[in-house]
Parts: structure tokens; sequence; C-alpha cells
């Protein structure tokens, strides 16, 4: 290994002491705690049920199994399961943050380096912790493989662990309070129009839900899987919610999903063919039928994109065509946010029938960036909010605070007479028709006034 880094490795374990252990320790709670939490339903299903011949070992390889499919990394069997209940992720993410808040407070006063060298060993234990699941959870009915688990691991942790660590060190809030005002405008404006996308589609998703309510219901009771296996059902439908959530933005922007081959739900199909999907209860928020007012649905992302607009207008920025690369770059940004996600909510389900199933995430993505565009670039070309001026480019008054009246002065209070302040001297005044009034007499200015009341 290099001189240098040898020197920083030292120097950082000089610094840090022992706390440079929190970081692979933290990565481990936070690995271990999600695995309970994720296997307590597992366990509670395992042992109410009746599971045959399986001895114990395969609980564990389900449970390890199912905490890879929550973090999206895909299981292979006689066919390939790549659409996942990510939506559990959410727990491994949360304990990560917490561990990287932890870890940033305990190292408060690290330099960038030093932060950078604690994340890099956080992030290689927890892909090593994926690595070691997946490779411990494989059998020759499933198993996922253990590089992408392992590169999974290492971008989750990357990810989280950073946002963490930046916003809980003096030198991370330092960094981000040195980024450039526009670049906070445009991910301010795109990060807005994500989110404002999601929202309409949980609306979306959420009503369809309601609407087929009893669909769902039946298809729980037609399971029978009894209170802990009801329990698992559940906490799978909860990990497929931003699947829905995704499919429903899809449908919203116009391109739909495809559910089958040749088989595609969108605004613009009003009756697609039948076909036979897997009895889930979220899989009968899925619309059967199209209505006409269907068809307005791609206008909300035009309105969200005018909202983005409005966003970039109230930077202030006075130039047209700052404005324009403004809401150019933020609706660019929206479009590559939703085809990323997009791209989590496409894939296989099992068979043939279900190996390509989901929205197309280039088609997402390009529907979104125009979309967005279409709203965002005139509103914000059209207005213009200029900031409040600066502080220093005002004037400054130096105010002279008032004497105090003797409303504001309060009660009195006797103060005895060796505590009263001498009076100040006053200035000697000579008696006039001596030498010395005369001369001061002389010294003083003569002002235009008296000038004209004693003409020559």
């Amino acid at each position: 290994m290099p001189a240098p880094v040898m020197n920083d490795l030292a120097r950082l374990g000089a610094r840090l002491h022992l706390r440079w252990l929190l970081a692979p320790l933290g990565v481990l709670v936070a690995a271990a705690v999600s695995l309970v939490i994720l296997g307590i339903p597992i366990w509670l299903a395992w042992f109410t049920t009746d599971h045959g011949t399986n001895g114990i070992d395969q609980l564990f390889t389900l449970i390890g199994s199912a905490w890879l499919a929550a973090q999206a990394v895909p299981l292979h069997s006689a066919a390939t399961y790549s659409i996942l209940p990510w939506g559990l992720a959410i727990i491994p993410i949360v304990l990560l943050y917490r561990a990287g808040v932890v870890l940033g407070r305990a190292t408060r006063k690290a330099s960038l380096r030093e932060i950078g060298i604690l994340l890099g060993v956080a992030a290689l234990t927890y892909a090593g912790v994926m690595a070691l699941v997946a490779w411990w959870s494989a059998t020759h009915t499933m198993h996922a493989s253990v590089p992408r688990a392992a590169l999974t691991g290492l971008l989750i942790a990357l990810v989280t662990m950073k946002i963490a660590l930046l916003r809980s060190t003096d030198a991370g809030r330092l960094a981000l309070a040195h980024v450039p005002r526009p670049v906070w405008t445009i991910l301010r404006a795109a990060a807005a129009g994500i989110l404002a996308l999601l929202g309409a589609a949980a609306v979306l998703a959420l009503i369809s839900l309601v609407w087929h309510f009893s669909q769902a219901k039946g298809i729980f009771e037609f399971l029978g899987a009894g209170v802990w296996g009801g329990l698992v059902i559940t906490l799978g439908c909860i990990g497929y919610l931003p699947v829905l959530v995704l499919w429903a933005l899809a449908y919203l922007l116009g391109p739909g999903i495809a559910i089958g081959p040749g088989i595609g739900l969108s605004p613009f199909v009003p009756a697609p063919p039948p076909t036979v999907l897997p009895g889930f209860p979220l899989v009968a928020a899925l619309p059967e039928r199209v209505g006409a007012i269907a068809w307005g649905l791609p206008i909300i992302a035009v309105v969200i994109g005018a909202g983005i607009g409005i966003m970039v207008a109230r930077s202030g920025e006075r130039q047209a065509l700052v404005r324009l690369g403004y809401a150019t770059a933020a609706t660019v940004l929206t479009g590559l946010g939703v085809g990323l996600l997009a791209c989590l909510s496409f894939g296989s389900l099992g068979d043939v029938r279900l190996q390509a199933i989901g929205p197309d995430p280039v088609l997402v993505a390009l529907l979104a960036f125009g979309l967005t565009a279409i709203g965002a670039i005139p509103t914000a070309l059209a207005l213009r909010v200029d900031r409040e001026p600066a502080e220093q480019d005002e004037p400054t008054v130096d105010l002279v605070p008032e004497p105090p009246t003797a409303d504001d002065a309060g009660p009195a209070i006797a103060v005895p007479a060796a505590m009263e302040p001498a009076p100040e001297p006053q200035p000697d005044v000579a008696e006039p028709g001596t030498p010395a009034a005369e001369s001061a007499l002389l010294t003083q200015p003569i002002r235009r006034e008296d000038l004209d009341d004693h003409p020559q």
C-alpha cells in the first residue's frame, strides 16, 4: 500500500482512536435488527403452519431470501423474480441512516477525507453482509446472485450513510453550505416535481384500490393463509405499494404498463383483453375498463411542470435564458429520477406470461420530461419573482437610542449619598471685561447673522 495512504490511515487511527469501529459495528447492528424485524412474521407463520419435513435451516434460508428480496435483489428458481417488495427496504435504510448519524456525531470534527474512509468501511461491510446472506440462503430450488447482492448492498449503504454523515458532521455541513445556489434551485425543483408526480400517482392508486376493495378482500380470503400467514401477506402488500404507485404513475403519464405478452393497460386502451395474473390483493387495483375521463390524466403532469416553473421563477434570476436553463435542467432530472424508479417496477414475476411486466422505463422517463417541460418552461419564462435585496446592499442607518422617559425608568429607588454619582465638572466662564473674556471673544467664529444684525 502506498506510503501516503498508510500515513493517512495512521493519522485517522490516532485521531479517532477506537471510534472508527462504529462504522462496521453500526452497519452490523442495522443488518441484524432488520433481519430480525423481517424474520419475526415469517417465523410466526412457519411455526403455525404445516411445513412438512423442512428443518429449521429452511426457515433461516427463507428469512434470508426475504431480506434480500426486500432490498430489490432478484431471486432465481425455475424462473426469475425481479419485481420485489422493495418497499420494505425502508427498514434497513432507516437503521443504516441512524447508524450513520451515530457515527457522524462520534466523529463530528473529522475531515472530509476521514469521512470518506469511514463511509467506505461501512459500505464495504454492508456489502459483505449481503453477499454472505445471499451465499448462506442459496438452495438448489432458489438462490440470489452473490455479486448482485454485494453491489446492491454497497449502493444502499453508500447513499444512505453518505447523507447521514454529511448532515451530522461539521465538515459535511460546511461542504453542503458551499454548494452553489443555482444547483440547489435545480435540485429542489426536480425533487418537488418527482414527489408531486409520485403523490398524484399514489392518490390515483388509492382511489382504484378503494374502488376495487371488495375484489381485493375476496382475493385475500381466497388465499386462506390464517392469522400469521395473513400478516405475511399484509407485509408483502406494504412492500409492493411502491410498485403499485409507480405503475399508477406510468398509467397517469400515458404509456401504461404491460401485464402480459402484447397486453397493456393504458388510459388510451379502453378495454384490454383478459389475462391471468397472480392471486395477490393489490392486483385488484388494476383497472379493467377505462372511461373518457382517463384521457385527461397526463394533464396532471403538465400542471406539476408548471409548479416546477414557479419554483424556478422564485429563484429571482432576471435573465430569461438563465431561467430557461434552470427549468430545462429540473425537468431533465425529474425525467431521469422517474425513469430510474420505473426500473424497479419492471421485470419478471415468474413464468413466460409474466417475464416482462410493468412500465417501460425509457418511455416513462421521456414522457415525464416532456410533459413537465411543457408546463415548466413557459411558466419559468413568463414569471419572474425578484429576490429581496441583500442586507449588505441596503443603506445602513445608525440609530441613536432615545433617552428613557420617566415612565420607562420604573419606580424611584433611594440611593445613599455616598453612592450618588459625582457631578460633571462645568467649564470655567470668565467674568465680562476681563482680559480672559476678551481673548475668548476674539477666538469665537463670526456668524453671518451677526454681520446682518450689525451693519457697518
